[in-house]
């Protein structure tokens, strides 16, 4: 193999730490060789450059002339970042409307007529309250002082219940809400 006139001889750095020189590199093979004289032909992809510009021969040469290579493995690594991709603006608007709801009510009047009887109540036993229809009635009761005493049925009081039905009106205020949505122009990526 023969150098290249553009070539230069450099060093190279075995995986050991060991530096070899460059004796020379056509593009497709490189020619090294190391402080104790041993010499080893490796191709040019074999070379890892690093940022600093050395290059890295990933091979460990031993003084009883084997040659080693350490197996290496990627592993990879996944990470996640946050990433603006536009916004939306929210306008919300509240309306107002009258809103009227018809009830139907029942309302109860009570009207109170007294009914004179003034009878005597018969076997001393006081007659009960009842009702008739919509109406109660509702015994009074006096003792009066006679020769004999008596019960007498003074008069009934009657409670008719009338239903009349009304129709009241109620105005209350309702409110809806309505939404417009406004999306922003998307932001170019930028890593994070």
């Amino acid at each position: 193999m023969s150098q290249s006139p553009s070539t230069v001889p450099a060093e190279v750095i075995d995986a050991a730490g060991a530096h070899a020189t460059v004796l020379a590199d056509d593009g497709e093979s490189v020619q090294l060789r190391w402080p104790d004289g041993t010499e080893l032909t490796v191709p040019s992809h074999f070379l890892r450059t690093r940022e600093d510009g050395t290059r890295l021969l990933p091979l460990v040469l031993h003084a009883d002339g084997a040659v080693r290579m350490p197996v290496m493995q990627e592993q990879l690594q996944v990470d996640k970042r946050v990433v603006d991709t536009g916004g939306v603006r929210i306008h919300k608007r509240v309306h107002t409307h009258e809103e009227e709801a018809a009830l139907a009510l029942m309302q109860e009047d009570l009207q109170v007529e007294r009914v004179p009887i003034g009878k005597p109540v018969e076997d001393g036993s006081a007659p009960r309250m009842r009702e008739e229809g919509d109406t109660i009635v509702i015994p009074v009761l006096e003792e009066r002082l006679v020769v004999s005493k008596q019960l007498v049925l003074k008069e009934e009081l009657r409670v008719t219940r009338t239903r009349t039905p009304r129709h009241e009106s109620h105005t209350e205020v309702l409110r809806s809400e309505q939404v417009e949505v406004e999306r922003f122009a998307e932001q170019p990526r930028r890593d994070v």
